[in-house]
């Protein structure tokens, strides 16, 4: 777990495959059981968690976070992609705004966001 102080909540970040969001089966990590879940790929391999915290945390507080890594041959390097979970419906919905054109850029890659459960 990562602690941001005394001042905010304690997040929860998980290692890869253990994100359920609360009444989803075993792998399912979002749609309509997930509550406000977002995909987001295109990660760069680089990737630390923090740095992804940050970028989201601006559109509000993420409570849960899984960014699977590649511990075979990768040394723990981001799979590039990752599932975020926010305290609110208004702060998922300004995240799955952060795509296309307008997108940010993390580590010079075009970053896509989409609802948990939406992504092909």
């Amino acid at each position: 777990m990562v602690h941001w102080g005394s001042w905010c909540k304690t997040l929860l970040v998980e290692k890869s495959g253990q994100h359920r969001p609360a009444g989803t089966a075993r792998g399912h990590t979002g749609g309509k059981g997930g509550k406000f879940g977002v995909f987001a790929k295109n990660l760069p391999y680089e990737t630390a968690e923090q740095e992804l915290l940050s970028l989201f945390t601006r559109c509000g507080e993420v409570t849960r976070l899984n960014m699977p890594t590649n511990k075979k041959g990768g040394h723990g390097r981001c799979m590039g992609f990752a599932w975020l979970t926010f305290e609110s419906d208004k702060a998922m919905k300004k995240a799955c705004k952060m795509t296309g054109v307008d997108a940010p850029y993390l580590g010079g890659r075009r970053l896509f966001v989409e609802q948990a459960g939406q992504h092909k």
